[in-house]
């Protein structure tokens, strides 16, 4: 999606290309490989990089994005907003207030600012109906391996780990290039978590024997949003990404795109008026909460098939012979799964 609208990612700011997917649960383990077409999945550091890591040895996706947007003649102002100001008359501007005092009257204002932070409250108090989704715990850890470790272990492959853990919904590591990304979602998501986690002998199993889990690491602890929010946009103002809609769990960046690209579009073909983005851009954000609502109902049957294991059996059986019989566009158990 992004070389279609000609954005080239550097071997800098890759850090590691993914071939398939690992769904690994108690009865076994499943490979799930991208559906045709869909072309390759990158692994990438939004930073330049977990605390600790080697100077310059990352290049930040979200810098490289920026530099990209400075060269094509946007100023970019490193400077906390501290207020918002819808139009004060039809046709009037909006303006944005940032932290030195200085208001900016703008055309546009997007929020670009996920569910976590100041922002969220700033434009649900505007008073247009905007309500942030729902949100649950996640907890992120980048563990370093080393980069013969990450390829021995874990490979060019993201592991999905369905381990029936009390209060995680989701759970994987991540290839980077010497570290894997730890990720848990759900209400129990924290350090203590992690730990029995990562102790868990499916997942000790990717670990090197001797690895015991350091002192000290980077980690966060995000917000992950959990269905969709409500009324994104106003005269111009409109929201994107996370804090608009995004499917269930770690889909932040495709999100972004999605939202981002018809936000983009009505704006410039279509105008900046509330009547504007209910018919051109609230579309895409309605497309993307029925796909949670698939997802939803996916989640709910994955998590009590798991947590029986005849059943847990039967799926995974099912699945194979699928992959084995039928080509890619008619693997239906697989598509689901994926």
């Amino acid at each position: 999606r992004l070389e279609a609208m000609g954005i080239d990612l550097t071997e800098a700011v890759v850090q590691r290309r993914i071939d398939r997917y690992w769904l690994e649960t108690p009865v076994g383990r499943l490979a799930l490989f991208p559906p045709a077409g869909q072309g390759p999945i990158y692994t990438i550091f939004r930073g330049n990089g977990p605390r600790g890591a080697a100077p310059g040895g990352n290049t930040s996706f979200d810098e490289y994005l920026l530099t990209m947007v400075r060269q094509m003649g946007v100023s970019v102002v490193n400077e906390p907003v501290t207020g918002l100001r819808p139009p004060q008359e039809p046709g009037g501007k909006a303006a944005v207030v940032r932290q030195s005092g200085v208001v900016d009257e703008v055309d546009l204002i997007v929020g670009a600012f996920g569910v976590h932070g100041p922002l969220v409250r700033m434009v649900a108090d505007l008073g247009f109906g905007y309500v942030p989704p729902p949100i649950t715990h996640g907890y992120q850890a980048e563990i370093w391996l080393g980069a013969d470790q990450v390829e021995k272990r874990l490979g060019n492959a993201v592991h999905i780990f369905s381990l029936g853990l009390k209060g995680i919904s989701f759970a994987a590591m991540t290839p980077k290039r010497e570290h894997a990304t730890v990720t848990l979602v759900g209400e129990s998501a924290g350090p203590q978590t992690l730990i029995a986690f990562l102790s868990h002998p499916l997942v000790r199993a990717y670990l090197p024997p001797d690895w015991t889990p350091p002192a000290d690491y980077c980690h966060c602890r995000p917000q992950v949003p959990m269905g969709t929010c409500r009324q994104p946009y106003t005269d111009r103002l409109v929201v994107i990404g996370d804090a608009s809609n995004s499917r269930l769990y770690k889909n932040g960046l495709e999100s972004a795109y999605m939202t981002g690209k018809a936000a983009a579009e009505t704006a410039v073909d279509h105008g900046v008026s509330a009547a504007a983005w209910k018919r051109f851009y609230y579309p895409t954000c309605t497309a993307i909460a029925q796909d949670s609502r698939f997802g939803r109902g996916l989640f709910w049957i994955k998590d009590h098939v798991i947590l029986l294991p005849p059943l847990a059996k039967m799926l995974m059986r099912a699945a194979a012979r699928e992959q084995q019989r039928y080509p890619a566009g008619e693997q239906f158990i697989n598509q689901a799964l994926w």
